[in-house]
């Protein structure tokens, strides 16, 4: 597998919103406190703010790097 490493576009939103969604889940369940789901939607949440704020600011705001297999549809 070849990465590239690049910043995020408008046609990664949706890829990095189900990202966020699933990793939160995880985070949640191994540290044991799944129950908190309020807390979990509410750091989904913040966290795409975050990448609407790169995007918006070009990076001055917030800034995210994203490493994509090059062989997928993400280039």
């Amino acid at each position: 597998m070849k990465l590239l490493l690049r910043r995020p576009q408008q046609s990664d939103i949706q890829a990095l919103h189900q990202f966020f969604f699933h990793v939160i889940q995880d985070t949640y369940a191994k540290e044991g406190i799944a129950e908190l789901v309020d807390d979990q939607q509410q750091e989904w949440e913040l966290k795409k703010k975050y990448v609407a704020m790169d995007l918006e600011s070009r990076g001055e705001k917030r800034f995210f790097w994203l490493a994509v297999d090059e062989e997928s549809k993400l280039k």
